[in-house]
């Protein structure tokens, strides 16, 4: 009877893990993980939601605004590079790679798990992957490719060397490197276990994804909610004035196609000095932690457990994928030690 019971428990993170790992029972049922994505200098399609006027720039004003400012995007004045690591390509991480690869002073260099069974119709292959790599990186990519951030995305990090994990440990302890990483229904689990890169995670304690309903599942889209300290961080702030960015989470909360998440990973503590950012808060259930820092004393790292910025048709807005990007590089302006 055990045996029958570890089987079913096996079987349902599975499917959790299709179901929201791949997308495929979800909004974007009617949709391979990667359509939908825009590339960077494609035309952008029009959206009908308000968008902010240019004009009205945050940067070199301390007057605060009467009117909604513009979304303000952190410099990036000299080259930047990023190794976005991902266990399959998906809308989520092709997006950011786009948007973070098509600024002129960003490069992406990207590694996609091989699938183990071969390719799958459906998944898209790695080359969808801005700076593609053929084989997995190790210590020494770090350095040949001049890379400031690393990107983990959906990855089970078991698949990497462990010298390569203590070495980007090291470098994010001394300030060399920032980390970003976003967790999945299957792999989040992997990502706090493991014994090198947990160590600097800023998550103490979550719930395991286990049972019916699956943690972390909200029962539709959730709004991100700025904490306070989310209103002033340079990676969630939209806008220099915290009462005005918190105002603007809000509108793009209230959009035709809003910004938010239907799954979050189910975070329950955070360790001493670490940070909740954004909350993913839906109508009829308790917030959970959606984008987290670590403290800056022990490195810059963020963990970003939404599933996405928004749902599928949030893509074809002009103004959503417009000012995601600012958003998106303003992670990698933080995390590279870009803020000041």
């Amino acid at each position: 009877m055990r045996t029958w019971i570890a089987l079913l428990v096996v079987l349902a993170v599975i499917a959790a893990a299709l179901v929201f790992g791949l997308g495929l029972l979800d909004e974007d049922a009617d949709t391979d993980p990667g359509e939908g994505v825009p590339a960077e200098g494609d035309p952008q399609p029009e959206g009908d939601e308000p968008g902010t006027d240019p004009s009205l720039s945050a940067a070199g004003s301390d007057t605060e605004p009467e009117q909604v400012p513009a979304l303000e995007g952190l410099p990036v004045r000299k080259p930047l590079g990023v190794l976005l690591l991902v266990g399959v390509p998906q809308r989520f991480n092709q997006f950011l790679a786009q948007r973070l690869d098509g600024h002129p002073e960003i490069t992406v260099h990207s590694w996609a798990a091989p699938l183990p069974d071969g390719p799958r119709e459906g998944v898209p292959s790695a080359e969808v992957l801005p700076g593609a790599m053929s084989t997995p990186p190790r210590t020494v990519t770090l350095d040949d490719a001049n890379i400031d951030v690393v990107v983990v995305h959906d990855l089970d990090p078991g698949l990497l060397e462990r010298d390569f994990w203590m070495e980007v440990v090291k470098r994010v302890g001394d300030g060399r490197l920032g980390l970003l990483v976003v967790p999945s229904v299957l792999q989040g689990q992997k990502l706090l276990d493991h014994d090198v890169l947990a160590t600097v995670l800023p998550v103490a304690k979550a719930t395991a994804i286990e049972g019916q309903p699956v943690p972390g599942t909200l029962g539709g889209m959730a709004a991100y909610v700025p904490t306070d300290a989310g209103t002033r961080h340079p990676a969630s702030r939209l806008v220099s004035w915290p009462s005005w960015s918190r105002r603007i989470w809000g509108q793009r909360a209230m959009l035709e196609t809003p910004w938010g998440t239907n799954v979050c990973y189910p975070v329950e503590e955070i360790p001493p000095g670490a940070v909740v950012l954004l909350d993913a808060k839906p109508a009829r259930r308790e917030a959970l932690p959606a984008l987290i820092a670590a403290d800056e004393k022990t490195g810059r790292v963020l963990w970003f457990g939404g599933w996405d910025l928004g749902g599928r048709h949030a893509y074809g807005r002009g103004n959503i994928v417009s000012d995601w990007g600012i958003l998106l590089r303003n992670w990698a302006a933080w995390l590279a030690g870009r803020a000041d």
